[in-house]
């Protein structure tokens, strides 16, 4: 059994053992049976994905060109920490640091996170959402009830404790 630590795909930029560039035979190997394909007609025939629940494995050209998930966290009368984001099958079990969920995807937890373990990022704003770069291809995505469908002039004049920005996505991409 593969073991994801989440801080490991941070710090290492690698999902367990696989990495950017590895051929998509070799990452279903290691991976096992997926819950899912990407879908044709919707994605040109040089870019296909296999999905693990919310977890993405993007390939362009038969090579491993980004990895993302679109819901370790979500707005549902109260932040939750998607169930799934601790994924398993019979291949690999995703872990992480998130012990309270509440606390721990807050954005200055995390932040707090990131500098004890010495991880460098760029904090930016880029439409409804905050994000951390780590090493200019790990993209941490922060979102908030507040700041959703809304333009960063209006978000950002709201209050950062007020806003409440927790992690939402990650994307790992080849650049």
């Amino acid at each position: 059994m593969i073991i994801v630590d989440f801080l490991d795909l941070i710090k290492n930029k690698r999902f367990g053992p696989i990495k950017l560039g590895d051929t998509k035979s070799s990452v279903l190997e290691l991976l096992g049976k997926p819950d899912g394909f990407s879908n044709p007609d919707f994605n040109p025939e040089f870019y296909d994905a296999i999905l693990y629940d919310r977890f993405e494995f993007n390939f362009r050209d038969n090579k491993l060109n980004s990895i993302s998930n679109l819901r370790i966290s979500y707005w549902n009368k109260i932040w939750c920490l998607n169930p799934q984001f601790h994924y398993q099958n019979s291949s690999f079990r995703v872990t992480s640091w998130f012990k309270k969920p509440w606390h721990d995807t807050k954005l200055q937890s995390i932040k707090q996170k990131l500098d004890l373990e010495k991880i460098t990022f760029v904090e930016s704003k880029f439409l409804d959402s905050l994000t951390l770069t780590i090493d200019n291809n790990l993209e941490l995505i922060f979102s908030s009830k507040s700041s959703f469908d809304k333009d960063i002039d209006e978000w950002t004049n709201i209050n950062i404790e007020k806003l409440d920005l927790r992690l939402t996505n990650f994307f790992l991409v080849d650049k």
